[in-house]
């Protein structure tokens, strides 16, 4: 028992002792901060703040600190507070203001208080409402206040002597300010952005600088500032902004004003600088600010000469009607106006600043004190149109127009118009007329007002003295022409097929030029419905439009199309239920069409076949087969003359089918079959026709080109095509001679063929493809033709020979293969004229001129008639044949005797002479109704048609085809010795 009451007793002491010690801890928790609450520095006798003790800011609660009044005391440990330090409560430098707010200043218990630091109280735009500062206060540092709220009027102390850069910027709070006498300098800033400092600032006489910026931007300061005479520097921009009406110089002009006088920049409402007369040119000079210096200005008495009104109170250099006020500033007075007697009809008396001078009117500046009378021509009056106009596009121009009436118009003086239209506050278009009134038509014209007007400015001009005597006021005008509403008629296929798209959509006739086009994303649909649209004017002068058509749309008929090997088959146009549906047959070069079936049915189609009226599926199936040489020649005799007396329409449709038969007959030459020669003669006849072709023969007497269309033998397929399509807009082949320089290879081939064959003129021979595509020319040299041509060279004088002496003319030809080797070829006259000679040739490089003599007796010469069975007969060389009768051959009419087989060089019975054994060839023309009228068929029997690939432009040793060249043996050169005699 005793062990348990000392046990329960052992309990009791410990609750007592637990509970004691609970109730010192709350206690502890509860007791109120003791400690310092500002830190503090040594400052001299005194002390100066440094800021909030950490401890004391700890001790606060979450809402205690929000909500923080700083009251400096009189003193910290039993010294006086003089100061208060650099940067002392500016949040960025005391991590523990984080989460504070300044809300009050209290510096009333602060009597000892000499300086406040720079950046003390920067950026606390909290600190609100009145700020008394000591009277002991002697320094305020640079931003001390910066960004500050503090309210009312300040007033600075009298110790005051110095006041920072920016010590209260951005205060807008601030509606006043009260300078102590003393003070000498108002740094820069230092009340930059205190917008609510109004009225008229009392600066002190002992003040000798304001800093740049001090009052920028306090856009509440007006009436007049007073600069104090003791001002030594005024800094740039110190009253920018301000909305000062005067501001009056100190009486020394010796003043510093930086930048040139900038302290008064962007102040659009002043009106004057005042200065006195005598330091007046003093202060034009240092003004060197163009805004600030037109401003200067000194009082002046103006004085009429002839005492008919009062003097007048003015500003030298400032205008006329710039008057001073009862409150003292100096304001332009829009009614002002120069006294004036009427001088006559359209004259009136005006006022000059010198006895003669030009007049001047209310807005010119003060140039002296006296204004002498002055008899001039009146202003015109003016009456201008109505100055806004607002109207819907019609088309119908409007005017806008400024009447002008004087007495002496015409006469004496001449009145002109300086018109301008503005656009975004910029000069757009200006116009100087003697026309008064601008005409406008269009939207674009417009000009409704915000930085869109058009004005103009009235001149009078004397004609005496050649001088302008007027200038009107600026008259505005505003024109808003709104844009029209479009008429659109849409106009398209009310039914159309579905599967291809909304049908083509036009605009019908009288609607409002522009665009209409389906609205984009909608979905065609079989059956009826309305699908929109949309259109575009082309002009500004009408709005765009929408709207809604009804279509019924079918399903496309089926027709199945098939076309064989050989060529296409293409649909001109859309299929539409009802219409016709009509397909083009368009075989491959060297093909034609060869057999149709229309729903299975054999139909006659060559280049079109046409379904009537369509209400259900078809098919078409078209076969092509290879083109005969004799359905080419046939397309060929059917070219029509192109002689140029076609219409346009048929001119163009004949050139289409020449060069449509060149194609397919180069397509027939690939697959190894050839024309006839009278068929390629009459194909390359009409090419030469072309508008877009042109053959060319050597321009020198010494050469002539026989049957220059020939060369067209060479076109390609391929470039026939390029030519029909339009690709190729001029081809020519231009055969060209000049002189013949052979380097000593090719000249040693010439001598080596030469055979005993003597050496005279030679010759340059180069033919050329010159092909031109648009702005692009192509040149290509050919040196080998698809078939050989004839040329005739001329024989000079001095290698013709007397009688007994039997000549032989020839050509050498040299031309350079593939691997650079010369080779060269004698080509043998056949002609049987003494002064020609006259050669078939397939290559292009140096033509040599050649002859042998070998004496001979005087015999008799054989003559053979060619193809008619005609006996020979014999004839003494160097007379005259007779002509045999006129051959006859059925279907054909005898069109001459001719010494070729290709009958380009004629017998004239007359006139040529037998000089050697001769063979004479019949030329045949087919009669009208016969195969291939109107051609010149080859000779008969007629020679071989010349077989090989087209031009080249390179030298492949192509041989002389042997029809041709009848004369000449197969794979062998041989000379044919035409005897010539004199």
């Amino acid at each position: 028992m005793r062990f348990a009451k000392r046990q329960r007793g052992v309990v009791a002491l410990a609750l007592l002792v637990a509970l004691a010690a609970l109730s010192l801890s709350t206690w502890a928790e509860e007791a109120p901060y003791a400690g310092p609450v500002f830190t503090w520095a040594a400052a001299g006798d005194g002390v100066a703040v440094t800021g909030f003790d950490d401890r004391y800011l700890a001790s606060l609660t979450e809402a205690q600190r929000g909500d923080i009044a700083i009251a400096i005391p009189e003193t910290i440990g039993g010294k006086p507070v003089t100061a208060i330090g650099d940067l002392a409560f500016y949040n960025n430098t005391h991590p523990s203001y984080k989460d504070c707010r300044f809300t009050s200043l209290d510096l009333s218990q602060a009597t000892h208080l000499v300086q406040i630091g720079e950046m003390a109280f920067d950026s606390h735009s909290e600190l609100t409402g009145p700020l008394a500062l000591p009277a002991s206060l002697e320094t305020i540092g640079k931003q001390a206040f910066m960004g500050c709220r503090f309210t009312g009027s300040l007033d600075l102390p009298a110790a005051l002597t110095a006041l920072g850069q920016g010590a209260f910027k951005y205060n807008t709070g601030l509606t006043g300010v009260h300078f102590p006498a003393g003070l000498t300098a108002i740094e820069n800033a230092a009340f930059s952005g205190c917008t609510g400092l109004s009225g008229e600032l009392a600066l002190p006489k002992s003040l000798e600088k304001i800093g740049a910026q001090a009052f920028q931007s306090c856009t509440a300061l007006t009436g007049t500032l007073v600069l104090p005479e003791a001002l030594t520097f005024l800094g740039s921009q110190a009253f920018y902004g301000t909305n000062y009406s005067t501001a009056v110089l100190p009486t020394d002009p010796a003043v510093v004003l930086e930048n040139g006088g900038t302290a008064f920049r962007n102040c659009t409402r002043l009106t004057a600088l005042l200065c006195t007369g005598e330091n007046y040119a003093a202060y034009s000079q240092s003004l060197t600010y163009a805004d600030a210096k037109k401003l200067l200005g000194y009082p002046v008495r103006v004085s009429y000469a002839d005492g008919s009104a009062p003097a007048l109170e003015r500003l030298f250099g400032r205008p006329l009607n710039l008057v001073k006020g009862a409150d003292g500033h100096w304001a332009t007075d829009s009614s002002f106006a120069l006294p004036a007697d009427d001088g006559g009809s359209g004259y009136l008396t005006r006022w000059s600043f010198a006895e003669g001078g030009s007049a001047v009117s209310p807005t010119s500046a003060v140039s002296g004190a006296t204004l002498y009378p002055v008899r001039g021509y009146a202003d015109p009056v003016l009456t201008p149109s109505d100055s806004r106009v607002s109207k819907v596009y019609d088309g119908r121009p409007v005017e806008l127009k400024i009447d002008i009436s004087h007495p002496l118009k015409g006469d004496e003086v001449f009145f002109y118009c300086m018109w301008t239209k503005v656009h975004n506050y910029q000069k757009d278009k200006d116009r100087w007329s003697a026309d008064n009134c601008w005409t406008a038509v269009d939207v674009a014209d417009s000009a409704p007002g915000g930085g869109d007007w058009y004005q103009v400015t009235v001149y009078g001009y004397d004609y005496a003295t050649k001088t302008n005597f007027y200038k009107s006021q600026t008259h505005y005008f505003y024109l808003d022409i709104q844009p029209a509403d479009a008429t659109v008629l849409p106009v398209c296929a009310g039914d159309a097929p579905l599967g291809s798209g909304l049908p083509a959509l036009a605009l019908g006739e009288g609607s409002t030029p522009g665009a209409i086009a389906w609205e984009e994303g909608q979905t065609p649909v079989a059956g009826t419905a309305n699908y929109r649209w949309t259109f575009e004017p082309d002009s500004d002068n009408y709005r765009g439009a929408g709207g809604e058509v009804a279509l019924t749309l079918h399903p496309a008929p089926d027709i199945a199309v098939e076309a064989g090997a050989g060529g296409a088959v293409s649909r001109e146009g859309e299929i539409l239920w009802g219409e016709d549906a009509v397909y083009r047959l368009t075989p491959d070069p060297g093909y034609r069409v060869d057999a149709v079936l229309a729903d299975g049915v054999p139909v006659a189609a060559t280049g079109r076949y046409t379904f009537p009226q369509i209400s259900g599926p078809h098919t078409l199936q078209v076969t092509f087969a290879p083109l005969r040489a004799e359905e080419a020649e046939e397309m060929i005799d059917a070219l029509p003359p192109l002689d140029g007396t076609l219409a346009p329409e048929e001119q163009a449709a004949a050139e289409e089918a020449a060069l449509a038969a060149k194609v397919h007959t180069e397509a027939l030459k690939k697959g190894g079959t050839a024309l006839s020669a009278g068929a390629q003669d009459a194909l390359n006849a009409a090419l030469a026709q072309l508008s877009t072709v042109t053959v060319e023969g050597p321009d020198h007497p010494a050469v002539a080109l026989n049957r220059p269309a020939a060369l067209l033998s060479n076109m390609s397929q391929e470039e026939a095509a390029a030519l029909q399509a339009g690709e190729i807009s001029h081809y020519r082949l231009s055969l060209q001679r000049g002189s013949a320089a052979p380097d000593g290879r090719e000249q040693a081939a010439i001598e080596t063929a030469a055979q005993g064959y003597a050496l005279a003129d030679q010759h340059s021979l180069t033919l050329q493809k010159i092909i031109t595509r648009g702005e692009d020319t192509e040149v290509v040299t050919v040196e080998r033709l698809a078939a050989p041509i004839s040329l005739t060279f001329a024989v000079p004088p001095a290698l013709q020979v007397p009688d007994g002496i039997a000549r032989t003319h020839a050509v050498l030809r040299t031309h350079q293969a593939p691997d650079g080797s010369w080779a060269a070829e004698i080509l043998e006259d056949v002609d049987s004229s003494a002064a020609t000679v006259t050669v078939l040739t397939d290559r292009f490089s140096t033509y040599t001129l050649v002859y042998r003599d070998e004496a001979v007796a005087p015999g008799r010469c054989t003559v053979h008639f060619a193809g008619i069975g005609l006996a020979d007969i014999e004839v003494a060389a160097g007379s005259l044949l007779p002509q045999p009768a006129d051959p006859v051959k059925e279907g054909y009419r005898f069109g001459g005797w001719y010494q070729d087989g290709g009958c380009t060089l004629p017998w004239d019975f007359a006139a040529d002479r037998v000089e050697g054994d001769l063979t004479l060839y019949p030329q045949w023309i087919p009669l009208e109704g016969t195969p291939g009228e109107g051609a010149i068929p080859a000779p008969s029997p007629a020679p071989t048609p010349a077989e090989g690939p087209p031009a080249e432009t390179g030298d492949t040793g192509l041989p002389l085809a042997a029809g041709a060249l009848a004369l000449l043996a197969a794979g062998a050169v041989a000379v044919s010795r035409a005897r010539k005699r004199r």
